[in-house]
């Protein structure tokens, strides 16, 4: 692998993703490493993930409250595996975004575990993308 890079950011979360397409708008040879998946906590585990499941648990409570609604509230239903679904293609969608962005700026995405050495070195414990599929 090159080892000659302007920038090195290691975590793809917001600040790093924002980082490096900036730093290689700016003309720099930007590495960006990443341990799991861009985005961060927010964009695939929390905010974004929750806020998408707590707008459609709204949604069925909303129409459970309506009482405009006849003749029988009963046949209303959640699909659980359905939302789950479509959170997961929505932050997929926002993931793979940033992706785009990453790479039509130059900035090269290596997976691993990266750690500082010294002023000028990061030594990275790559790992295979994607990652395996979990055995069940």
């Amino acid at each position: 692998m090159d080892k000659d890079w302007d920038v090195i950011i290691i975590g793809g979360g917001p600040a790093g993703y924002v980082a490096a397409i900036r730093g290689s708008q700016l003309g720099k040879k930007v590495l960006l490493i990443e341990k799991d998946r861009i985005g961060g906590t927010c964009m695939n585990w929390g905010c974004i993930p929750t806020k998408y499941l707590l707008h459609q648990s709204q949604q069925y409570l909303d129409l459970m409250e309506n009482r405009h609604i006849h003749p029988s509230k009963q046949k209303i239903g959640i699909d659980w595996s359905s939302v789950q679904k479509g959170k997961q293609e929505t932050v997929d969608r926002l993931v793979g975004g940033i992706e785009f962005l990453l790479e039509k700026n130059g900035v090269r995405l290596l997976r691993g575990n990266a750690r500082l050495i010294s002023e000028k070195e990061v030594a990275v414990q790559t790992h295979r993308w994607p990652p395996p599929a979990p055995l069940l």
